[in-house]
């Protein structure tokens, strides 16, 4: 998306459910700041037909507001969670609350749910993954097939690749424009219009849309 500086969000409505689980979110990805760059190409790849949750933020300061504590949220209720890992993952303010998240929901869904992707060579994983459990090296599998291997297993999960259409973005900027003023002692005022004046221009475009479908024919 071209706002950088916000989360990429569902609709309201959960995807369907796994063994009672009700997902908001196909996907969630956590990553350090230097690996936004990576995060971004991944989550514009998924987010064309999966529900993603993706927070880029440009501050690790930011840990410790009131917000804080709502950013495990997304994590316990994704379909899949995406771990962009090098050692230092965990250990940062904020990914220290994304990784309990992640841990959290792992022993509820017996690791099923946890897709660790290594941007950095290391034998120095976190003591609560299983030994047994895959890892996938970014620098063996490449963009291309990384996110592959990632729809498909949310596809394992019970979850459907829909094609992004007018009214779905429509829908997930609207869904980010909530989250963002839920959050918005986390946001910049700035980065708030901006939303707001893209939702607008969407809005727009599905209205024109509609009505030219509606328009009789000759």
């Amino acid at each position: 998306m071209p706002i950088t500086t916000n989360a990429t969000a569902s609709t309201e409505r959960s995807s369907a459910n796994v063994h009672g689980h009700d997902f908001t979110y196909d996907v969630a990805i956590s990553f350090l700041m230097q690996d936004a760059g990576l995060a971004s190409a991944i989550n514009d790849k998924l987010s064309e037909g999966l529900k993603t949750f993706f927070f880029p933020r440009s501050q690790e300061e930011l840990a410790g507001t009131d917000g804080m504590e709502s950013m495990r949220e997304p994590f316990l209720r994704s379909r899949l969670n995406v771990v962009l890992y090098r050692p230092k993952w965990g250990h940062t303010p904020w990914t220290g609350v994304e990784a309990e998240a992640v841990k959290d929901a792992c022993l509820e869904n017996q690791y099923k749910n946890l897709f660790v992707l290594v941007v950095e060579p290391t034998h120095d994983f976190p003591i609560w993954v299983p030994n047994n459990h895959v890892r996938f090296n970014y620098a063996d599998y490449g963009l291309e097939q990384a996110t592959g291997a990632i729809k498909s297993r949310v596809q394992e999960r019970g979850g459907e690749y829909q094609p992004l259409t007018p009214l779905r973005k429509a829908e997930l900027l609207r869904a980010e424009q909530e989250y963002q003023w839920d959050r918005s002692s986390m946001s910049s005022q700035e980065g708030i219009r901006a939303i707001r004046s893209e939702a607008e221009n969407l809005m727009r475009e599905i209205e024109k849309t509609n009505r030219r479908y509606q328009c009789p024919r000759p």
